[in-house]
């Protein structure tokens, strides 16, 4: 269910950054509370702390309604496309109102590097028996860094002339998205695990 919710969000992100009738702000087409629930969830499988994130905090049992069932994605994968679909999509000019590092969640990109800092600081090396996610969080990464380039390619080549010329991706934007991930790219690449290997190269085609 989890999987569902965000990729429904990122299917509206994508599809409403064209959109001249749609509103976008510092978290993109959605409110701050909105994107907080997000954010929890994909701190989940990073076995990030909620308070880490300052996200709501959000219980894997939660009872469901009767009539409903749970549904269960057997292909993870697609969670982080959908969390980079709606992540990148969200991105504007507007997140770029605080600054990086300042700690303030005041829009969906510095919410995105709290989560990040707050997995730098759970899967240090110097952290013994850390790296457990360290999968999960090569996946989001490349992700990001595969939906970001493909956005800007677009862009540039002029192959998404109804995107809004003041929502378009800008050269602060890139380089914000490269200094915050860049940290976390370097931890992937000098990973050991067999799991990890096979995004290495994918993630040193980024940076």
């Amino acid at each position: 269910m989890d999987i569902l919710f965000i990729d429904l969000f990122g299917s509206i992100a994508s599809c409403q950054i064209a959109s001249r009738h749609a509103s976008f702000g510092p978290y993109g087409i959605f409110t701050r509370k909105q994107s907080e629930i997000i954010v929890s969830l994909l701190s989940r499988p990073l076995a990030v702390p909620i308070g880490g994130v300052g996200c709501t905090a959000y219980s894997k049992d939660a009872r469901i309604p009767d009539g409903c069932c749970r549904i269960q994605s057997r292909t993870p994968v697609k969670g982080w496309i959908a969390a980079a679909r709606w992540i990148v999509y969200s991105l504007t000019c507007e997140v770029l109102i605080d600054q990086p590092g300042s700690g303030e969640m005041t829009s969906i990109w510095s919410m995105i590097e709290r989560l990040v800092q707050s997995v730098e600081t759970s899967y240090h090396p110097s952290n013994p028996g850390s790296d457990h996610g360290i999968p999960n969080l090569i996946h989001l990464v490349y992700r990001l860094s595969d939906t970001f380039v493909q956005r800007w390619n677009l862009e540039e080549k002029g192959k998404r002339k109804e995107i809004p010329r003041a929502r378009r991706l800008t050269t602060e934007l890139k380089r914000r998205f490269v200094l915050c991930l860049r940290k976390v790219v370097f931890m992937g690449i000098s990973n050991s695990q067999s799991t990890v290997q096979g995004n290495q190269s994918k993630l040193r085609t980024f940076f």
